[in-house]
């Protein structure tokens, strides 16, 4: 996928994603997108529905095993919040 760069934290294995180019309509992701800090250093992360249509354009152009684990794990998150008897998170 082009447009895309990387952060990757080499103490803690944790390496984060930035779309530079995206295949699906920014503003809707934003609107839905979770904001996790406080002004000015305010992140917006994807909510779990869009992350997954993003792996899964991912997956198809690089049939990755690292995308497909992380398919894997989004629709597991996904299906659990939607299980009957599971009452979502406010």
């Amino acid at each position: 996928m082009a447009g895309r760069v990387f952060l990757y934290n080499w103490k803690t294995g944790l390496r984060v994603d930035l779309l530079l180019d995206f295949p699906l309509p920014t503003r809707e992701i934003a609107n839905r997108a979770a904001k996790i800090g406080k002004t000015p250093r305010t992140l917006r992360v994807a909510a779990p529905e869009d992350l997954l249509r993003l792996k899964e354009i991912a997956y198809a152009d690089r049939k990755s095993a690292a995308d497909a684990q992380d398919l894997e794990f989004l629709r597991n998150l996904l299906d659990r919040r939607v299980s009957p008897g599971h009452t979502p998170p406010p």
